[in-house]
């Protein structure tokens, strides 16, 4: 896996909203700034390298201070992302056929007084479809994993607290009312959901 470094991210106006969320979470972070980063899989030659780069050059092309504590948001693990669907197939198209996948992400760059506690990390991302990376060293978005095998959660003999847990360990990111429905649902039908059930 191979990184390339990008554009900005976000714009200054959503910066500076996003600057205000995160500040709401932990008051003594001064300032966020944000760029794409991009993942590839695959081997290219010296000429391939610049049309790759060219195609991943879009948006404000502003810098990026590298400065504080980064934070890299990325799809979870074993998904890939419509971006990535899509620019794979506009890679391909465009000659660069030994790619086997190109993936992106968003690194965020956060000064503050104080090590980032972990409400930051759910501001800057979705827990249903992305997850955040604090150390980059070991990275690999693209590792096979084996499918889990298919698992029971158990709210007809543990109840309520069952689904809760599962919220939490899946990060499905149900609402009150979204457990609440479940619930009764499933205790309706007589039976337990499955964690695909549940995702789903």
């Amino acid at each position: 896996m191979q990184k390339l470094l990008s554009t900005a991210a976000l714009s200054d106006n959503v910066l500076e909203k996003l600057l205000t969320r995160l500040q709401a979470v932990q008051p003594d972070i001064q300032r966020v700034t944000a760029r794409f980063v991009h993942f590839f899989s695959g081997t290219l030659d010296d000429e391939q390298q610049p049309i790759l780069e060219q195609l991943l050059t879009y948006g404000s092309a502003h810098y990026i201070e590298e400065t504080g504590e980064c934070l890299l948001v990325v799809p979870r693990s074993g998904t890939i992302s419509p971006w990535s669907s899509k620019a794979t197939d506009i890679a391909h198209r465009c000659g660069l056929t030994e790619i086997q996948r190109l993936e992106r992400g968003i690194e965020y760059f956060i000064v503050s007084d104080s090590p980032l506690n972990e409400n930051v990390a759910r501001v800057v991302h979705d827990r249903m479809t992305q997850t955040v990376i604090f150390d980059q060293t070991n990275l690999d978005l693209f590792a096979q994993h084996s499918p889990l095998p298919l698992q029971q959660i158990k709210i007809i003999e543990q109840g309520r607290d069952a689904l809760v847990s599962a919220n939490t360990v899946l990060g499905l990111a149900l609402s009150a009312d979204e457990i609440d429905y479940l619930m009764d649902a499933f205790q309706q039908l007589e039976r337990n959901p499955t964690d695909v059930e549940l995702m789903m």
